[in-house]
C-alpha cells in the first residue's frame, strides 16, 4: 500500500515548517477562500504565541528565538495569522498568512499565501492532538488536503469527487467536496507535519 508522504502543502505545521509550503503538487488550491472566520465557530482555537514545528535537529525551547539554531521551524501563532520564521545570513525573516481553523471532521486549516502577487488559497486536514485547560489546541498534526489518493489501490491519479483538476493541482466545486477531499486525504496519507505551542509572547 502507498503512502503519500511529500506533499505541496505540508500546510502550517507543514506550514509551521513553513518551508514546505509551495513544494509539490496534487493537493486542493482555490483562488478565493472557502472559510472565513465564521467557518471557525464550532471549531478550537490555536493558542497564541510561540510555536515550533517538525525540526531536523535538537532546540532548546527554553531560550529565546533569536537562540535557536538556523533549522528550527519556528511561527507565530496570532488571532486570525501565522507568522513564519525562518533564517537568512543568521537573521529571522518573517512572512505572514492568514488562516482559519475550520470544524468538521476532520478539521481544515487554510491558509493564505501570495504567489505571483496574487493570493492562494491551501488546505490541511488536522488531527488535534492537544488541548489546554481552555481548550486550546497546543499540539496537532497535518497533511494536505489531495486531490485524489486510494488506501486500496495506492493511486493518486483519480480526483477525488467535486475536484477539478488545475495545472498539477486542483480545486474544488463546493465546500462539500473540499471536505469530502479532506476526510479521504485524511484516511490515505500519514501526517507531513506536526506542530506545538511553546509558550505565550513573541520571542
Amino acid at each position: 500500500m502507498k503512502r503519500l508522504t511529500t506533499p505541496k502543502a505540508a500546510v502550517v505545521f507543514g506550514v509551521l515548517a513553513l518551508a514546505s509550503l509551495l513544494a509539490g503538487c496534487n493537493v486542493v488550491v482555490s483562488d478565493k477562500p472557502w472559510f472565513t472566520a465564521t467557518g471557525a465557530a464550532g471549531a478550537p482555537r490555536l493558542r497564541e504565541g510561540v510555536w515550533l514545528g517538525s525540526s531536523t535537529c535538537a532546540v532548546d525551547e527554553r531560550r529565546p528565538i533569536d537562540a535557536w539554531p538556523d533549522c528550527a521551524r519556528p511561527a507565530l501563532v496570532q488571532k486570525f495569522g501565522l507568522v513564519g520564521l525562518s533564517k537568512d545570513n543568521g537573521r529571522w525573516q518573517r512572512t505572514s498568512y492568514r488562516y482559519v481553523l475550520a470544524d468538521g471532521q476532520p478539521f481544515i486549516l487554510q491558509v493564505g499565501t501570495s504567489q505571483n502577487g496574487k493570493t492562494v488559497y491551501l488546505y490541511d486536514w488536522v488531527r488535534v492532538t492537544g488541548l489546554d485547560d481552555q481548550g486550546r489546541v497546543i499540539a496537532f498534526t497535518a497533511g494536505p488536503v489531495l486531490c485524489g489518493g486510494s488506501a486500496t489501490s495506492g493511486s493518486s491519479t483519480s480526483l477525488y469527487p467535486g475536484l477539478v483538476k488545475q495545472d498539477t493541482d486542483c480545486t474544488a466545486s463546493s465546500v462539500g467536496a473540499l471536505r469530502g477531499a479532506a476526510k479521504a486525504s485524511d484516511a490515505y496519507a500519514t501526517p507531513t507535519g506536526q506542530g506545538h505551542w511553546v509558550r505565550d509572547g513573541a520571542r
